[in-house]
């Protein structure tokens, strides 16, 4: 009889995450998501740049040489 009850729990489980993901809350949080990660990407890299930025310029001096008019 335990058996037959956990089958029966499990089939039921199953089709209630297939049910799941055909919600359309899901579907929008899941594009949410989606996007989340492509901006995080987005600012990673950005972040990358500047620091190669940063890091090149670092030992030059703020200002480039000057032709002085006589």
């Amino acid at each position: 009889m335990l058996s037959q009850w956990r089958d029966e729990f499990l089939e039921g489980g199953l089709a209630a995450l297939k049910r799941r993901t055909d919600d359309p809350k899901v579907a929008a949080l899941e594009r949410q998501l989606k996007r989340a990660k492509r901006l995080v990407g987005d600012l990673m890299m950005d972040k990358e740049l500047l620091e190669m930025r940063i890091a090149r310029f670092e030992g030059e001096p703020p200002f480039g040489k000057r032709r002085s008019n006589p």
